[in-house]
């Protein structure tokens, strides 16, 4: 699994944004350290290099911990 990173900003729809070197693509799945799918990506946005990437939580748990996306 690859680490994306940990959601840094909660928005007032609900969704984290969190910063990554890695680029997921958009509807894609994203996992716990425990490999339990906790969220959604939503959005790519800002820069190639450092992007920002908006997800979308599938519980109503806070995700305060690292985001993992499954390698293919």
């Amino acid at each position: 699994m690859l680490k994306l990173g940990k959601p840094t900003i909660r928005t007032f729809r609900g969704t984290y944004i969190l910063r990554s070197e890695k680029l997921p693509s958009i509807g894609a799945k994203l996992y716990d350290k425990n490999k339990k799918p906790v969220a959604i990506v939503k959005d790519i946005f800002g820069p190639v290099s450092l992007p920002y990437i908006e997800v979308k939580p599938l519980t109503k748990k806070e995700l305060n911990f690292v985001l993992y996306l499954k390698e293919k």
